[in-house]
């Protein structure tokens, strides 16, 4: 049984994320209406969206850890998969190292056009946090 506990843990988080996670989304969002007004409210809604995609990339690091590792990083880059870190985090780290591939340099260009220095921020952030 020791052996597959992870197996176990893994297909009851799935099945209760898709259970309680969007009635939890949709309580926050009502939650937050009822309290906040105005510009206040815009801020406390634009922050759980950060939340989520912080989290959802810290997943994605860990789940798509081989296709990234062979799609975006040079052999010797830093690896993804440390589920504390982002998609974000490692791809600021190989571009510091110069370990990117062409795909990992296509990725950060388009972060770049969404949030200006978005992968140097992940790093100074990370770093700002240990």
């Amino acid at each position: 049984m020791k052996y597959i506990s992870g197996i176990l843990l893994f297909f009851t988080a799935v099945f209760l994320a898709f259970i309680i996670m969007p009635v939890g989304f949709v309580y926050g969002i009502i939650k937050n209406i009822l309290l906040f007004k105005g510009k206040t409210l815009t801020l406390a809604i634009n922050s759980i969206f950060y939340a989520i995609a912080y989290a959802i990339d810290q997943l994605g690091n860990v789940v798509c850890k081989f296709l990234f590792d062979d799609a975006m990083i040079k052999k010797e880059g830093y690896k993804f998969g440390d589920p504390d870190k982002t998609i974000s985090y490692v791809l600021g780290i190989n571009k510091e190292q110069n370990t990117l591939t062409g795909f990992g340099h296509l990725l950060v260009a388009i972060l770049h056009c969404i949030d200006p220095y978005h992968v140097e921020k992940a790093v100074k952030h990370d770093q700002k946090n240990d």
